[in-house]
């Protein structure tokens, strides 16, 4: 969720509770009952969806890829010192392929391989110097591992904030039903109706309340064509 998404799910909740609190004010056939209950479910669903997306940004993460990388990154090292050592009486290591600087993952991975498959006839001679092609492959397979993760986890998130999107462009359609009929219902109440406008006010940030109240502008509310 932005920022701005956060404000609007404030105040979706305080409408949420405002109806929950005074339902009994309007018709039960009313499109007021019918729009606090769409407001209702999108909540739930917003409060759903939140968790999936936070949980998904978590697990995208770079702390565990930044670690395979590194350890992939110091296995190629090392093999590649052994390559120049060894190529002192095998030509045909001197040749290999270098490691970029800077290289992204994805970059380093195909340079892996690609030493792999040319020390291939030369296995034991590594290993005698204390290098495994095994642990080569592993450090591939696990970066490549994270790097996936990443990928899918990424793809949830995204999926979940297209279904936040919806959630809240719904809710706030509803809310638009309700400015017109609550105003209508609540025309012979101005306490519940001032009640009403309290619970619509979009939440100012932690930044502008920390400015302190005379710095901090006018509470806003949200228009229909910024709902929308």
């Amino acid at each position: 969720m932005t920022t701005f998404d956060k404000r609007r799910y404030q105040m979706l909740t305080q409408v949420r509770d405002f109806g929950v609190a005074h339902g009994d004010l309007f018709p039960p056939d009313s499109t007021a009952r019918s729009a606090f209950a769409i407001v209702t479910a999108e909540v739930e669903r917003l409060d759903a969806l939140k968790l999936t997306a936070r949980a998904a940004m978590r697990a995208a993460r770079a702390a565990r890829r930044v670690e395979a990388r590194t350890l992939l990154v110091d296995a190629l090292v090392r093999a590649k010192n052994t390559a120049r050592v060894l190529a002192k009486t095998i030509p045909q290591l001197a040749t290999q392929v270098e490691l970029p600087e800077g290289a992204n993952a994805r970059r380093i991975l195909s340079v892996t391989r690609q030493f792999l498959e040319a020390i291939g006839p030369y296995l034991e001679q590594f290993a005698a110097h204390g290098i495994s092609a095994a642990e080569l492959q592993q450090r591939v397979d696990s970066l490549e591992s994270t790097l996936n993760e990443r990928d899918v986890r990424l793809k949830e998130q995204s999926q979940a904030q297209e279904q936040i999107d919806g959630a809240l462009a719904r809710a706030l359609e509803a809310i638009e039903t309700l400015d017109v009929a609550v105003a209508n219902h609540l025309a012979s109440n101005p306490e519940k109706l001032a009640e009403w406008k309290r619970s619509r006010v979009l939440p100012r940030t932690k930044r502008r309340e920390a400015a302190g109240p005379e710095a901090a502008p006018p509470p806003t509310v949200v228009p229909a064509e910024e709902a929308a």
